[in-house]
């Protein structure tokens, strides 16, 4: 019997699986409900989150519970143990969405999910995106004192490997006539280049041919220029027509989409959703590392009543049991003091099937057992007194 549900309780809805893992705090769970959205980008400090759904559904959902813009903002920093509250306020929705998602009553129609509570004003903004003058994503400048003595083909650097979304370029090309007398054409040319290191495109600029000598420089800006398909990497070249010896300078800016330079007030590069999944993976498994290894606390999970003499059950992924004496014989000897010592009242042993590392006596009622490595055992072994029943506490780490 559960309270939405009536006496015929709830269950798992047809279809769902046993077991059920979302990373990212379950971002994808919280997308399918559409007044859920403003949460999404802060439940991913839950990492991965999962269900064992013939649990989740044996009980009611949790409920949700209203966030403020402060709960938002300590969530961001959840190894803080004051901050901790937060992270359990987002979990409690998280669950109760899940709740929701996988689960039904078995005799009666399932109520509707409840609305979201109403948004915290002015919450944290995560990753803004600030207007701004674009700036390049990939580019290079080269300055070179070209002897331009012989007339001829002068290479220049190769800009390859650039990322995938950027969409066009700006080049720009200057010379100046340090030396000699005033020369004719000088060509610079953008050669783009295939895997096979061929050329694909070439794309032909000439100077003034009247440049005094120690004059300023001569600019020729290129810009949004696309590469064509099939270029991996782009070289910009300098060919003189006349014999003379000048400073050249070359520069070269790859812009994503159709950004084009400092005129532009959309960002650059945007987000790599690979780079995102691969960070909200690693922060998953570091969530899961701090939750095991080093807990801030627990969560009580199955109980196994009635538990005499000597016996065991399996487990798995645990932080540790709570063993209480729930019948005590009046033969077994104690110790006045706070915890009462018992003597003699028997031990809990957390192993595999290669073997038991120790036996963790149960002197008081309850008796707490936190081992090291507790997550890596898969059987618990118990021994009791004569007499005595227990109940053993399975105790997990929080989501």
């Amino acid at each position: 019997m559960t309270v939405l549900c009536g006496v015929g309780g709830s269950q798992v809805k047809p279809g769902v699986q046993n077991f059920i893992v979302y990373s990212a705090g379950g971002a994808g769970l919280i997308g399918l409900s559409a007044d859920w959205g403003w949460l999404e980008a802060f439940s991913v400090v839950l990492g991965l989150v999962s269900w064992d759904t013939t649990q989740l559904c044996a009980v009611d959902p949790p409920g949700f519970v209203a966030l403020t813009a402060a709960d938002l903002f300590n969530s961001m920093l959840p190894a803080l143990p004051g901050n901790q509250a937060a992270v359990a306020k987002i979990a409690q929705n998280v669950n109760t969405l899940a709740w929701y998602q996988f689960c039904q009553c078995s005799t009666i129609a399932t109520p509707a999910q409840p609305a979201s509570p109403t948004p915290p004003a002015n919450p944290p903004v995560v990753s803004p995106t600030l207007p701004t003058n674009a700036r390049s994503c990939y580019g290079i400048f080269s300055e070179g004192f070209y002897d331009l003595s012989a007339t001829g083909l002068h290479t220049g650097a190769v800009l390859g490997n650039w990322p995938a979304n950027i969409g066009n370029f700006n080049f720009q090309f200057e010379t100046r006539n340090d030396f000699g007398a005033p020369h004719g054409n000088i060509l610079f040319s953008i050669k783009w280049i295939n895997a096979g290191n061929g050329i694909v495109r070439t794309d032909n600029y000439t100077l003034d041919p009247t440049l005094a000598v120690g004059g300023p420089f001569l600019t020729v800006p290129v810009n949004g220029v696309v590469p064509p398909p099939g270029a991996v990497s782009v070289r910009t070249d300098i060919t003189s027509a006349v014999g003379v010896k000048d400073r050249a300078n070359n520069s070269t800016e790859g812009f994503c989409g159709t950004n084009t330079g400092p005129t532009s007030i959309t960002p650059c590069c945007g987000p790599d959703a690979s780079v995102i999944a691969m960070l909200q993976t690693i922060l998953g498994q570091v969530n899961l590392i701090q939750r095991q290894a080093v807990p801030f606390a627990y969560l009580s999970s199955t109980a196994h009543a009635g538990l005499a003499g000597t016996g065991s059950f399996p487990i798995s992924g645990l932080l540790g049991v709570s063993v209480a004496l729930t019948t005590l014989p009046a033969s077994l000897g104690s110790s006045v003091g706070t915890p009462v010592e018992i003597f003699d009242a028997g031990f809990v042993s957390l192993g595999s099937a290669d073997g038991y590392p120790q036996d963790y006596r149960v002197e008081h009622n309850p008796t707490l057992i936190l081992p090291a490595r507790a997550g890596a055992f898969t059987t618990l072994g118990y021994t009791f007194h004569p007499g005595i029943v227990a109940t053993i506490t399975e105790l997990i780490r929080e989501p």
